[in-house]
């Protein structure tokens, strides 16, 4: 009875123990966590165990399903796209003899991030351009449901894929929003140049002086399936100006030019809109001052010269850019291939921002290096310090890529800085006329586009020969190896100097392959010939046709008399006895046959035995009295 009395005692004791350690989570009901394109997909959040009870003599914390754990009171754990959906947190307390454990769950979900793209490299007016959801994810697998805007504008929904019929050219938004189950939303959006295929503004005479008549070149062409018959409209900041009545047939075009006469106190920018049976093109065009006189926007090495500081300086043209706000400037130039710019600051501005394109390389300024498009200058009449980044827009003139042979894929955008900076610019797209670039500067300053010539990116790298020395008139083959050093696929005529004559063969090289190519040419002078290329040299000797030939013939007269002094004189023979030793054994002469070889006796005459004796040979056998004709 003791004894059981003694061990129920020890039980009690120790449930009491075991339960004076108690495991408490803090919050107990953890908020929802939400991912999104705010905090980058990912959240740290804390847990509290400091209201566990007991003796306790470690905590130990632990994420299920992931490497995460934690010692102490207090634990951090980070939520991503790994952990989404449902998580659990653990805590287990613990003295020397007994632990506790408590969990909360702790939901995470993340918004349907959400990409779009386009069907098409361009969209035209008239036409439906295709539209679709690339990628979306959501760590829920909940159904979603989009919806499409064009321009701020509900178009379409409910669907992944979205057409549209865009009917004004210029730059157009397009932005789909995805929403799940649970309410949260994803979004993106694209934005869409969009180009006139029946309505084209050629081009204007702009920029014109108040007074003169501005000139707007038009295309109109039909519209596939139908005939139209519409007035053709000019407006001006929305206020037609001109008209005119164009009848097409389906698949016609016409040409013509619309005028608008300014008035004295015009100046400034304008939108200029043509629009033709539902169609329509834009631009910008600018009337100057009249009385103003044009000068080059001065360049930033500039900035501090005091001379001329009462003439303020005209621009191509001028921007405002802040009105006191942080938030990043977006400012477009039509009267340079620098089209758009985006000013981002740490302060805020409040100011304006000329703009200035030459293809005149500026005052205080070192050449570039590469082929030149063109020069921009800005000058902002803000304080430059305030700027972090500035985004460019730009494109570059297909008819000049062609023109000066430059390659489209080594176009750069250079920043003037006490020297030329390269910076890093993006080929984005390109169409027919023009292909467009990004890049991003540290600051403002003087900018220029350029690019490398196929000239300089083709290489010849080696020209070998195979004969360095010839005869007149005989033929030299030169392999010439040329090497395509630059980013891309190109074509290059490679010319060849020949001593003073010109070949050349045209060649397509991908980037960083090379090969050889044959030239054969045929030297009609003796003397040193010189074939270069690219740098690359190389020296063939040209000798005289026939002197080999004479030096033959005398060594073949002079052997021939040598053989026939022996014959006809004996003295020399013994002469030659005296000198030669016997030892050196039996010397034979045979007269040569009268076949396809040398004849002696039409060389020497007389001097030949006569025609009996021509039919043998002779013979001796050593130098000694004993030798025998026969």
């Amino acid at each position: 009875m003791r004894k059981a009395v003694i061990t129920l005692t020890l039980i009690l004791f120790t449930s009491l123990v075991a339960a004076s350690l108690d495991a408490d989570i803090q919050p107990s009901s953890p908020d929802n966590i939400t991912l999104s394109p705010d905090n980058d997909y990912e959240v740290f959040k804390e847990f509290d165990g400091t209201n566990s009870d007991g003796d306790i003599g470690s905590y130990d914390w632990t994420l299920v399903d992931t490497d995460q754990s934690a010692s102490g009171p207090l634990a951090n754990f980070t939520f991503d796209r790994s952990v989404s959906g449902t998580s659990e947190i653990r805590l287990v307390v613990s003295d020397d003899t007994y632990s506790d454990l408590d969990s909360v769950t702790q939901r995470v979900h993340d918004v349907p991030e959400v990409t779009i793209s386009m069907d098409d490299a361009e969209a035209g007016t008239g036409e439906e351009t295709d539209f679709s959801v690339d990628s979306y994810e959501n760590s829920f697998d909940d159904p979603v449901e989009f919806e499409w805007e064009v321009d701020g504008e509900v178009e379409g929904g409910d669907e992944e894929s979205f057409a549209h019929e865009f009917t004004e050219s210029g730059e157009h938004t397009v932005t789909v929003t995805a929403t799940d189950n649970a309410g949260y939303e994803g979004s993106d959006s694209i934005d869409v140049d969009v180009v006139s295929d029946h309505v084209t503004i050629t081009g204007t005479n702009s920029p014109i002086d108040p007074g003169e008549t501005l000139e707007v070149d038009v295309e109109v062409g039909g519209v596939e399936g139908y005939d139209t018959d519409d007035e053709l409209v000019l407006e001006v900041d929305g206020d037609e100006e001109d008209s005119e009545d164009v009848e097409l047939e389906e698949g016609d075009t016409y040409e013509t030019t619309l005028e608008w006469d300014t008035e004295d106190g015009d100046e400034g920018d304008y939108d200029i809109e043509v629009l033709y049976d539902g169609f329509s093109d834009t631009t910008e065009v600018e009337v100057g001052d009249e009385d103003g006189d044009e000068s080059d926007l001065d360049a930033f090495p500039h900035q501090d010269d005091e001379e001329d500081e009462e003439d303020e300086p005209e621009f191509d043209e001028v921007k405002t850019i802040g009105a006191n706000s942080m938030v990043p400037a977006e400012i477009s130039f039509s009267e340079s291939p620098v089209t758009h710019v985006t000013v981002s600051v740490s302060e805020p501005v409040d100011g304006e921002l000329g703009s200035t394109a030459t293809e005149t390389q500026p005052s205080g300024v070192s050449d570039p290096g590469d082929e030149v498009y063109r020069y921009i200058e800005y000058d902002p009449d803000f304080d430059t310090s305030a700027v972090e980044e500035v985004e460019f827009e730009f494109d570059v003139s297909q008819g000049w890529l062609d023109d000066n042979d430059v390659s489209s894929a080594t176009v750069e955008l250079q920043r003037y800085d006490s020297g030329w900076t390269v910076l890093d610019a993006e080929r984005v797209d390109e169409d027919e006329l023009n292909v467009y670039y990004e890049a991003t500067s540290p600051g403002l300053s003087v900018f220029s586009i350029t690019g490398e010539t196929w000239s300089d990116l083709f290489q010849v790298t080696d020209i070998d020969v195979n004969e360095t020395d010839v005869m007149a008139g005989e033929a030299v083959e030169f392999n010439v190896t040329v090497e395509n050093t630059g980013p891309e696929s190109g074509i290059y005529e490679l010319e060849v100097d020949i001593d003073g004559d010109t070949e050349s063969e045209e060649v397509e090289l991908g980037s960083g392959e090379n090969t050889a190519l044959s030239f054969v040419t045929d030297f009609e002078e003796t003397g040193t010939k010189t074939v270069e290329s690219k740098g690359e040299t190389v020296e063939v000797e040209v000798h005289g046709e026939g002197l080999p030939w004479l030096m033959i013939f005398g060594g073949l007269f002079t052997a021939v008399l040598a053989v026939l002094g022996f014959i006809f004189f004996p003295d020399i023979k013994n002469a030659a006895e005296s000198v030669i030793p016997s030892e050196i054994g039996d010397i034979s002469v045979s007269q040569p046959s009268m076949s396809g070889r040398l004849n002696i006796g039409d060389v020497l005459g007389d001097l030949m035995p006569d025609e009996d004796e021509r039919s043998g040979g002779y013979s001796f056998e050593g130098f000694g009295d004993d030798s025998k004709r026969s």
